[in-house]
């Protein structure tokens, strides 16, 4: 679903040419529409690798693909181009688009503890014996985005100016923050009065996204004596006690937003930064009690 604006008004009409101000005279405002709006197409390239050496597991996946559509999926985001008779205009590369996806993924048992080849016996065995380390990593292609121009220069309420580019190519120098340019500014220009600009909806792509998550995790067996109530008699009872640690952006990278910085043409939020500061300890317990059932049922058929 996407929000389709039924009262824009034409390019350089100003509020007199809102379509139902034309109908009915006396219309000003934006009047937002949720409809099923358009098509989208997705083509992609996929492809995995899994691999097991021993007791490790690993394995990759890249996709390749383009989405395309003439407005996001979603009720937050209307047309560029509003007016009907620029619909068409709406045609590019999806907002979630991402050119290139990669992952990694591996899974690493520690080499200690029982059937282990170290530490197979005593404290160490019962200390380090069944951790496992994970990790996973993703990169991938930034999102689009569209260049935009003041509003005013259209005079076309209810649509989105879009700038002149006057390059050729647009440098991106990948800076970021108040100050700091993440693509060449002088690439671009302010159209004439009542006129849209040469370039189109998501026409340049935002920073990329890179991630590394990891965890730790433990399992550790025990059995004990318990009291089954059903049948008085003694039964056992195995009882498994998971510790996990997992940490998220490992290396503390900073992911930037593809938006632009307050009052900054050409410079980008740093608004998706993710800290590693949300590392957490874990612990579950789990039973196992099939083998308390199998003999609770056999003392019962014994008495």
């Amino acid at each position: 679903m996407s929000n389709v604006n039924i009262n824009a008004s034409c390019v350089g009409c100003g509020n007199a040419g809102r379509l139902l101000f034309v109908q009915y005279g006396t219309v000003n405002g934006d009047i937002n529409e949720s409809d099923p709006f358009g098509g989208m197409r997705y083509d992609a390239l996929q492809s995995q690798l899994t691999r097991r050496l021993g007791s490790v597991q690993m394995g990759a996946s890249y996709t390749y693909s383009r989405a395309m559509d003439m407005a996001d999926n979603s009720t937050l985001n209307g047309l560029t181009f509003a007016y009907p008779a620029y619909w068409a205009r709406n045609w590019a590369a999806a907002g979630y688009d991402r050119t290139h996806n990669f992952e990694f993924w591996g899974v690493y048992p520690l080499p200690f503890g029982k059937g282990q080849k170290m530490l197979q016996h005593g404290a160490g065995a019962w200390i380090l014996g069944g951790w496992q380390a994970n990790a996973v990593f993703t990169a991938a292609s930034g999102t689009p985005f569209t260049v935009q121009a003041s509003n005013n220069l259209l005079n076309a309420p209810g649509n989105t100016e879009t700038a002149n580019q006057v390059s050729p190519a647009v440098q991106i120098f990948g800076n970021f923050g108040p100050g700091q340019s993440w693509f060449n500014p002088a690439a671009y220009a302010n159209p004439a009065q009542n006129t849209y600009g040469n370039t189109g909806r998501n026409s340049l792509r935002g920073p990329g996204y890179f991630e590394l998550d990891g965890s730790l995790f433990s399992r550790f067996q025990s059995d004990r004596e318990i009291e089954a109530a059903t049948s008085g008699g003694s039964i056992r009872r195995h009882k498994l006690a998971d510790f996990r640690q997992s940490e998220c952006e490992s290396f503390n990278h900073r992911n930037l937003w593809s938006g632009h910085e307050p009052g900054g043409f050409g410079q980008r939020r740093d608004e998706r930064r993710r800290l590693s500061d949300h590392s957490s300890w874990d612990a579950a317990v789990v039973l196992d009690c099939r083998d308390a059932i199998g003999r609770a049922d056999a003392l019962r058929s014994s008495k």
